[in-house]
Protein backbone atom coordinates (compact mmCIF):
# COMPACT_ATOMS: atom_id res chain seq x y z
CA UNK A 1 0.00 0.00 0.00
CA UNK A 2 1.26 3.78 -0.66
CA UNK A 3 -0.28 6.32 1.06
CA UNK A 4 0.04 10.12 1.45
CA UNK A 5 -2.00 11.51 4.79
CA UNK A 6 -2.88 14.60 4.13
CA UNK A 7 -0.32 17.62 5.35
CA UNK A 8 2.83 17.60 7.44
CA UNK A 9 2.02 17.63 11.28
CA UNK A 10 1.30 15.33 14.20
CA UNK A 11 -2.25 14.33 12.47
CA UNK A 12 -0.65 13.22 9.35
CA UNK A 13 1.24 10.25 11.19
CA UNK A 14 -1.24 9.82 13.27
CA UNK A 15 -3.79 9.09 10.39
CA UNK A 16 -0.83 6.72 8.64
CA UNK A 17 -0.37 4.89 11.51
CA UNK A 18 -4.39 4.65 11.90
CA UNK A 19 -4.76 3.76 8.24
CA UNK A 20 -2.07 1.04 8.28
CA UNK A 21 -3.68 -0.67 11.99
CA UNK A 22 -6.53 -0.54 9.48
CA UNK A 23 -5.27 -2.60 6.69
CA UNK A 24 -3.65 -5.07 8.97
CA UNK A 25 -6.57 -5.46 10.67
CA UNK A 26 -8.15 -6.49 7.28
CA UNK A 27 -5.61 -8.07 5.61
CA UNK A 28 -5.45 -11.00 8.47
CA UNK A 29 -9.27 -11.60 7.90
CA UNK A 30 -8.24 -12.25 4.21
CA UNK A 31 -10.78 -9.94 2.65
CA UNK A 32 -11.22 -8.53 -0.92
CA UNK A 33 -9.36 -5.15 -1.62
CA UNK A 34 -12.55 -2.76 -2.11
CA UNK A 35 -13.75 -4.37 1.66
CA UNK A 36 -10.40 -3.89 3.02
CA UNK A 37 -10.54 -0.36 2.14
CA UNK A 38 -13.67 0.16 3.32
CA UNK A 39 -12.28 -1.13 6.64
CA UNK A 40 -9.73 2.09 6.29
CA UNK A 41 -12.85 4.48 6.02
CA UNK A 42 -14.51 3.37 9.10
CA UNK A 43 -11.53 3.15 11.05
CA UNK A 44 -10.84 6.71 9.92
CA UNK A 45 -14.16 7.90 10.41
CA UNK A 46 -14.41 5.98 13.98
CA UNK A 47 -10.66 7.17 15.18
CA UNK A 48 -10.13 10.17 13.48
CA UNK A 49 -13.20 12.05 11.58
CA UNK A 50 -11.82 15.08 10.91
CA UNK A 51 -8.81 12.92 8.70
CA UNK A 52 -8.57 11.71 5.22
CA UNK A 53 -5.63 10.14 3.81
CA UNK A 54 -5.46 9.42 -0.40
CA UNK A 55 -3.35 6.12 -1.43
CA UNK A 56 -3.55 2.82 -3.25
CA UNK A 57 -4.09 -0.52 -1.69
CA UNK A 58 -2.75 -2.95 -4.17
CA UNK A 59 -2.63 -6.95 -4.89
CA UNK A 60 -0.23 -8.85 -6.71
CA UNK A 61 -1.14 -12.41 -7.43
CA UNK A 62 2.28 -13.93 -7.60
CA UNK A 63 0.17 -17.34 -9.05
CA UNK A 64 -1.77 -16.07 -12.04
CA UNK A 65 -0.12 -12.38 -12.57
CA UNK A 66 -3.06 -10.30 -11.80
CA UNK A 67 -3.16 -6.77 -9.87
CA UNK A 68 -5.81 -5.46 -8.36
CA UNK A 69 -6.01 -2.20 -6.64
CA UNK A 70 -8.21 0.43 -5.53
CA UNK A 71 -7.27 4.29 -6.24
CA UNK A 72 -8.28 6.17 -3.35
CA UNK A 73 -7.32 10.32 -4.67
CA UNK A 74 -3.89 9.22 -5.60
CA UNK A 75 -2.11 9.43 -8.90
CA UNK A 76 -2.55 6.28 -10.85
CA UNK A 77 0.02 3.32 -11.15
CA UNK A 78 2.18 3.16 -14.20
CA UNK A 79 2.51 0.18 -16.14
CA UNK A 80 6.15 -0.65 -17.52
CA UNK A 81 6.62 -3.22 -20.33
CA UNK A 82 9.50 -3.59 -22.51
CA UNK A 83 11.49 -0.10 -21.16
CA UNK A 84 8.32 1.85 -22.19
CA UNK A 85 5.31 3.33 -19.81
CA UNK A 86 2.40 2.14 -21.15
CA UNK A 87 0.18 5.49 -21.63
CA UNK A 88 -2.75 5.13 -19.11
CA UNK A 89 -2.93 1.58 -19.12
CA UNK A 90 -3.77 1.48 -15.39
CA UNK A 91 -5.89 4.81 -15.05
CA UNK A 92 -9.30 4.11 -14.01
CA UNK A 93 -11.35 6.67 -12.23
CA UNK A 94 -10.14 7.42 -8.67
CA UNK A 95 -12.45 7.47 -5.59
CA UNK A 96 -12.67 9.49 -2.73
CA UNK A 97 -9.33 9.82 -0.44
CA UNK A 98 -9.83 7.28 2.20
CA UNK A 99 -11.65 8.33 5.23
CA UNK A 100 -14.16 10.18 3.43
CA UNK A 101 -16.22 7.66 1.90
CA UNK A 102 -17.58 6.79 5.20
CA UNK A 103 -18.95 10.30 6.11
CA UNK A 104 -20.58 10.68 2.31
CA UNK A 105 -21.85 7.77 1.19
CA UNK A 106 -22.53 3.88 1.47
CA UNK A 107 -20.84 3.16 -1.45
CA UNK A 108 -18.67 0.12 -1.79
CA UNK A 109 -15.34 0.82 -2.56
CA UNK A 110 -14.14 -0.55 -6.64
CA UNK A 111 -11.25 -2.77 -7.02
CA UNK A 112 -9.79 -2.68 -10.65
CA UNK A 113 -7.75 -5.66 -12.05
CA UNK A 114 -5.29 -6.06 -14.61
CA UNK A 115 -3.24 -9.32 -15.97
CA UNK A 116 0.33 -8.58 -15.98
CA UNK A 117 2.73 -10.30 -18.40
CA UNK A 118 6.16 -11.46 -17.29
CA UNK A 119 8.80 -8.62 -17.02
CA UNK A 120 5.95 -6.23 -16.48
CA UNK A 121 6.82 -3.55 -13.60
CA UNK A 122 4.64 -1.65 -11.94
CA UNK A 123 5.07 1.72 -10.30
CA UNK A 124 3.34 3.47 -7.48
CA UNK A 125 4.29 6.83 -6.56
CA UNK A 126 3.10 10.38 -4.92
CA UNK A 127 2.71 13.17 -6.47
CA UNK A 128 5.81 14.11 -3.85
CA UNK A 129 8.26 12.66 -6.55
CA UNK A 130 6.99 14.36 -9.36
CA UNK A 131 7.04 17.74 -7.96
CA UNK A 132 10.63 17.45 -6.80
CA UNK A 133 12.55 20.07 -7.97
CA UNK A 134 16.08 19.26 -10.27
CA UNK A 135 18.62 21.33 -8.90
CA UNK A 136 17.97 24.05 -12.03
CA UNK A 137 14.64 24.05 -10.51
CA UNK A 138 12.51 23.10 -12.72
CA UNK A 139 9.92 20.20 -11.69
CA UNK A 140 11.34 17.02 -12.23
CA UNK A 141 7.52 15.67 -13.51
CA UNK A 142 6.30 12.34 -14.09
CA UNK A 143 8.29 12.24 -17.63
CA UNK A 144 11.62 13.04 -16.42
CA UNK A 145 10.74 10.51 -13.26
CA UNK A 146 10.29 7.54 -15.83
CA UNK A 147 12.55 7.98 -17.73
CA UNK A 148 15.06 8.19 -14.85
CA UNK A 149 13.48 5.01 -12.95
CA UNK A 150 13.18 3.24 -16.58
CA UNK A 151 17.12 4.19 -17.80
CA UNK A 152 18.23 2.76 -14.29
CA UNK A 153 16.61 -0.23 -14.15
CA UNK A 154 17.58 -0.83 -17.78
CA UNK A 155 20.68 -0.57 -16.71
CA UNK A 156 20.93 -3.27 -13.84
CA UNK A 157 19.80 -0.92 -10.71
CA UNK A 158 17.43 -2.32 -8.27
CA UNK A 159 13.89 -0.03 -8.16
CA UNK A 160 14.81 0.91 -4.76
CA UNK A 161 18.30 2.07 -5.26
CA UNK A 162 16.94 3.83 -8.33
CA UNK A 163 14.46 6.12 -6.52
CA UNK A 164 17.72 6.87 -3.97
CA UNK A 165 19.86 8.00 -7.13
CA UNK A 166 16.78 10.21 -7.81
CA UNK A 167 16.05 11.60 -4.53
CA UNK A 168 19.67 12.71 -3.99
CA UNK A 169 20.08 14.04 -7.28
CA UNK A 170 17.21 16.39 -6.42
CA UNK A 171 18.40 17.67 -3.75
CA UNK A 172 22.11 18.04 -4.68
CA UNK A 173 23.31 21.96 -5.03
CA UNK A 174 19.96 22.92 -2.83
CA UNK A 175 20.14 24.86 0.24
CA UNK A 176 17.72 25.88 3.01
CA UNK A 177 16.52 29.13 3.87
Amino acid sequence: MILDAMGHHLASGMTSAVVMAGCRSARRRDVALPALVRTIDDVLADWLPDQYCSGIAARLDLADGVLTWCDCGHPPPLLIRDHQVLDKALERPEEPPMGTLATLADAPRRGHREALEPGDRVLLYTDGVTEARRPDGSFLGIQGFTDSIIRATAAGELAAEALRQLINSSWRGRTTS
